[in-house]
């Protein structure tokens, strides 16, 4: 085989990969459209109710206020945490500008590349190279303790009213349903540390293998055994993601009581907003457009509360429009952006 035939067979998968990602991008689309289509026609989502944060400037200042602190603040505060798990000590304004960054890049930059991959690949260029791989490892991490902040507010909330929630036949299973997520979230990674331990070598021989399991179990056991060395950074970053969490369920209540003209059940509305918000990480729409819409407004029904669909759709765009500011430091940043070929 010639060299240029050889250059062209290992070039080739490059145009199927994107091609790939177009097609799952376009499905995704796809659902969030179905989604809201029949959520309007069925009068459970009510567009119109978007004018809120014009109309009422003081709301519009919360949500702003809460994007400010929770997503870009606590956030960079939270990867800056977990980074000294690779010793890298950026700037605290440098992982600023790179999680402004991530947002945009999430929002606003369709693909396969996330955001949170891609300031973890802007932090690693300006560290010494053997940190890299750690640092990238990290974005699992981040994404890990992002979920177990979620679960953790949702269980402060049934510790503080499980009693009150289980008397209510609607609202009992929401206790169960809690409490099994707690116990995976912080009783699975001491379980799996343990399991870790004992299997030794059969698991090193298992996750080195080229499958597609093989590479996922092997970010796992790396993951484990990253943060296992070090629990008080892991303990530290768990709770500025419960902060985090915390910021974005007193914006969701603080909509839910402006939108329906009466306060909800708060204990109630803490047990389900981290469901609801759970049913994002599926990867079946851009950012959860519609799974989460729907989602919502089941989980509001449970509760006895109308407009789920709506108040969750307000909150997410209040949530993802100031992202576009993101545009400005993406545009200013002087280094070449990897491309997806180089992230891979």
């Amino acid at each position: 085989m010639s060299p240029q035939a050889e250059s062209e067979k290992t070039v080739s998968p490059a145009p199927k990969s994107r091609t790939r990602g177009y097609v799952m991008l376009g499905v995704k689309i796809l659902v969030a459209t179905v989604a809201l289509t029949w959520l309007s026609r069925s009068k459970s989502l009510d567009f119109g109710t978007m004018k809120v944060l014009l109309e009422r400037p003081a709301l519009l200042a919360v949500d702003l206020a809460v994007w400010m602190f929770a997503g870009i603040f606590l956030s960079s505060l939270r990867w800056r945490i977990l980074l000294t798990l690779a010793d890298a000590h950026p700037p605290f304004l440098r992982v600023l500008r790179y999680q402004l960054i991530a947002l945009f890049f999430n929002v606003v930059v369709p693909g396969n590349i996330g955001g949170d991959v891609l300031k973890a690949y802007y932090i690693a260029r300006a560290e010494a190279p053997e940190k890299k791989p750690t640092i990238l490892l990290l974005v699992l991490v981040d994404r890990l303790v992002g979920l177990a902040g979620l679960i953790g507010v949702a269980t402060v909330a049934v510790a503080l009213h499980g009693d009150v929630l289980a008397r209510n036949p609607q609202t009992k299973p929401l206790v169960f349903t809690v409490l099994l997520l707690a116990l995976g979230a912080f009783g699975g990674p001491v379980v799996l540390s343990l399991l870790m331990r004992l299997a030794g070598k059969p698991l090193d021989r298992l996750s080195s293998g080229p499958g597609k399991f093989s590479q996922l179990l092997a970010q796992l056991t790396k993951s484990v055994r990253l943060v296992s060395r070090r629990p008080l950074v892991l303990l530290a970053a768990v709770l500025v993601s419960m902060g985090i969490h915390g910021s974005a369920f007193a914006l969701f209540a603080t909509l839910t009581t402006q939108i329906n003209g009466v306060a909800p059940d708060y204990a109630a509305l803490a047990a389900i907003f981290p469901i609801g918000m759970l049913s994002l990480i599926l990867p079946i729409s851009p950012a959860g457009v519609g799974v989460g819409h729907v989602a919502f407004a089941e989980l509001f029904k449970l509760i006895g509360v109308d407009g789920g669909a709506t108040i969750f759709n307000v909150y997410l765009v209040g949530q993802i429009a100031p992202a576009m500011l993101g545009s400005i430091p993406y545009v200013l940043e002087k280094r070449t952006m990897p491309t997806p070929e180089n992230v891979e």
